[in-house]
């Protein structure tokens, strides 16, 4: 890190294992930070049709992961496998599917490309949209208006937290942090909930919230913390913002 860049403390609210590799990234960036899961994710049990298969569908890093138990049980090999954005197809990849289809961020957009690489009505099978209990869209509906036989397959639960830490609550009311990482609208929702309910509120003035995209700054609305959002919905985007000399990040 260079004399122009400021070391800072930083919250980070993914889930443990995500904001565990989270932390070992932003270290080597000459950050400290401070874990606060703002979801546990827990798997659900599932059962996969038998009918033939002709794409699945994933909208989560998380919904890759949890495929990991069933892919030698599924004729995958020559069908493709969409994926929104390069984390989820990297968990796919890990997973043991080979025909990933790398697409953006955007589930709509993902969803686009599905519809456009299938055809209507075609005889190759069901497409599955695997997926958590708490998704955005709905992308094996938009799927059907196309003339395609979608279901969705749920894989697991993202059970929100239900307060925060005590050594969160001592790093905010001290003004210990620096800022704080938000990367779905659902957990800067928790964050901002638990932090209201807890009196944190005015705490927060000078902690800056690093947003992943618009509609996650949103939900902090109800906060005084200064809202800084990627320039595109990537990690990697969110990263640069942290990495950015103290005068360009004000």
């Amino acid at each position: 890190m260079t004399a122009d860049h400021i070391a800072m403390r930083l919250l980070i609210t993914r889930p443990r294992d995500d904001a565990a590799i989270l932390a070992e990234r932003l270290a080597a960036l000459g950050h400290q930070t401070l874990i606060e899961p703002m979801l546990t994710i827990a798997r659900l049990p599932v059962t996969f049709p038998h009918s033939p298969i002709a794409a699945i569908v994933l909208t989560s890093r998380h919904a890759a992961r949890m495929m990991e138990g069933h892919v030698r049980g599924l004729p995958l090999e020559n069908i493709p496998i969409f994926c929104v954005g390069a984390a989820t197809a990297e968990a796919a990849r890990k997973a043991g599917m080979s025909n990933v289809v790398e697409g953006s961020s955007d589930a709509r957009a993902l969803a686009a490309m599905a519809i456009a690489s299938l055809a209507p009505g075609t005889d190759a099978g069901i497409v599955l949209h695997v997926r958590g209990h708490h998704a955005r869209g709905d992308i094996a509906g938009e799927l059907r208006r196309h003339g395609i036989d979608a279901r969705e397959i749920i894989a697991y639960e993202a059970i929100a937290a239900q307060d925060l830490s005590q050594a969160t609550r001592n790093a905010i009311t001290t003004g210990a942090l620096d800022g704080a990482l938000f990367l779905s609208p659902r957990t800067a929702k928790i964050f901002a909930r638990l932090a209201l309910d807890a009196g944190l509120g005015p705490a927060l003035k000078g902690t800056t919230a690093y947003c992943l995209s618009d509609a996650v700054a949103t939900e902090l609305a109800g906060l005084p913390m200064q809202t800084t959002v990627a320039p595109e919905p990537r990690l990697s985007a969110l990263l640069e913002l942290l990495n950015l000399p103290d005068t360009a990040r004000s």
